[in-house]
């Protein structure tokens, strides 16, 4: 009876208080978890005085919506209406302002969100005593009696909708998507500005676009700078979902990309990295002029008429492959490149190697818009070739390359490594079974992402196509360090007149 009795008191104390009931976990390894993420908004404000991020990154079901609901009513409430265990938590006192931004105003606000509000938001402290009363369904406002206010919005609206108001938090439920995500996440930092406010997200990483979207540079980048936490979490540091549904869960996912995106809450490219092989054992670390003497240096060239990019390839007498410089030029004509390209090319010790080039013929030169990017460069005085366009055997050569460690790439080139780390694959031969075939050169193999210097790194790895049967160190190879490479292969092919060999 007396177990009954506290039973009841107890039931009482949450269904007045529902935060009552409400218990916080670490992970597993006893940090971080939702604990962590609540911990977080103190320890920003007493680490940097100014606008400051904060990211709970978890795997479905890893209650990282119901954290942020929490985590926003602590805010909202009077402090003596906030549970013991989740006062040291609570940085603002009412009236707190809050807007909460879900990708649309269906399916996630009113399906998942709202509910959750419902449930968690005790009732004596909503204005009027109620939810319907508390709640303007019209302007998606919900108030509270000591003044503070949540407010509903969507990533679907534009990012004028976001304007115009002061706030203490501004709070991402999932990450907003393309186009107005960057755009509203940039206006919501005004919004919050006066009141060195937060910017918070409780996300599982997105499976589109590969994963590797704006909050992966935004804030996953930046994980370790003063004004940033990001606390990640999986699906089983839930202590509260049963351990044979989170291994159902498991086994649902077709791939490890998804496992790890859904599960664990990673960043992943859900495609996959083109160049997934590629790690850290095959970094150097910058190189020297002394490094490169008496190798073979390929320059490769990929064209733009907003971004290029440049790449310096070094083979030594084994063909392994070395990047070890870069270009990414933007906004510049070839002959300004040329002149950039030549002060490396002094800075390193070298004569003007030869460059192999896009080959498409119907890139034109900035200066001009009359020739093409080759004879342009031929005008200049660089030796300049067509590189090879099939994209899947360029990719494979770098995929075998990095798989036997045949490939290595300065640590100096950061450029060239923040495109390798979101150059995806975006469709192969599995995905395009079901599409009409091309005789197309590598058009069952496409990719996504930038790739203004993966592109010329794998026309360069062709011009020095590698093989899994590498010829031994003692026999002649293909060039001579110092000496320039067989004219015939200079020459470009003859392109084909108008009606091929019946002309």
């Amino acid at each position: 009876m007396e177990v009954d009795g506290f039973l009841r008191q107890w039931d009482a104390l949450v269904e007045r208080n529902p935060l009552e009931g409400f218990n916080p976990f670490h992970r597993r390894d006893g940090s971080g978890g939702q604990i962590g993420y609540l911990a977080a908004t103190g320890e920003l404000k007493v680490a940097h005085d100014g606008v400051t991020l904060k990211m709970g990154v978890a795997g479905n079901q890893a209650g990282k919506t119901e954290i942020g609901v929490v985590d926003d009513l602590i805010q909202c409430l009077p402090l003596d209406a906030v549970p013991s265990r989740l006062r040291p938590f609570k940085v603002w006192d009412p009236p707190f302002r809050c807007r909460v931004v879900t990708q649309d105003l269906g399916a996630s606000l009113y399906d998942v969100l709202i509910p959750k509000w419902q449930r968690l938001a005790p009732r004596e402290h909503l204005l009027g005593g109620s939810w319907e009363s508390a709640f303007d369904k019209t302007l998606r406002v919900l108030r509270f009696q000591g003044g503070s206010q949540v407010q509903f919005m969507s990533a679907e609206q534009p990012r004028e909708k976001h304007q115009g108001a002061t706030l203490h938090r501004v709070r991402f439920d999932e990450e907003p998507p393309a186009p107005n995500g960057w755009g509203i996440y940039r206006e919501s930092r005004m919004r919050v500005l006066k009141h060195r406010g937060e910017i918070a997200f409780n996300m599982t990483p997105s499976l589109l676009g590969g994963g590797l979207t704006w909050t992966y540079d935004e804030v996953w980048l930046r994980r370790n700078d003063p004004d940033v936490y990001v606390g990640q979490w999986s699906m089983r540091d839930n202590p509260y979902l049963p351990k044979a549904a989170i291994e159902q869960e498991v086994a649902r996912c077709l791939t490890e990309a998804e496992r790890r995106a859904r599960v664990d809450g990673d960043f992943v490219s859900f495609r996959g990295r083109v160049l997934e092989e590629l790690a850290e054992r095959h970094l150097v670390d910058a190189v020297s002029r002394a490094d490169i003497e008496g190798m073979d240096v390929v320059i490769g060239y990929d064209p733009g008429l907003t971004r290029g990019g440049v790449v310096w390839c070094a083979f030594d007498q084994a063909n392994d492959m070395l990047v070890f410089d870069e270009l990414y030029p933007q906004n510049l004509g070839v002959e300004d490149i040329v002149k950039q390209a030549r002060v490396k090319n002094r800075l390193w010790g070298l004569d003007d190697p030869v460059w192999v080039v896009d080959p498409s013929q119907r890139i034109r030169s900035m200066a001009t818009a009359q020739e093409s990017v080759q004879t342009e460069l031929h005008r200049l005085g660089v030796a300049a070739v067509a590189g090879e366009n099939d994209r899947l055997a360029g990719v494979l050569q770098l995929k075998g390359r990095l798989q036997k460690d045949r490939l290595r790439v300065s640590r100096a080139c950061t450029s060239w490594l923040r495109e390798a780390d979101r150059w995806l694959v975006a469709a192969d031969e599995d995905t395009n079974e079901s599409r009409p075939r091309s005789t197309a050169k590598g058009h069952s193999f496409a990719t996504i992402g930038p790739d203004h210097l993966m592109d010329p790194t794998r026309y360069v790895a062709m011009a020095r196509a590698w093989t899994n049967d590498p010829l031994p160190a003692s026999e002649k190879r293909l060039w001579t360090p110092g000496e320039a490479p067989k004219a015939d292969w200079l020459v470009p092919a003859p392109e084909m007149v108008p009606m091929g060999f019946m002309s």
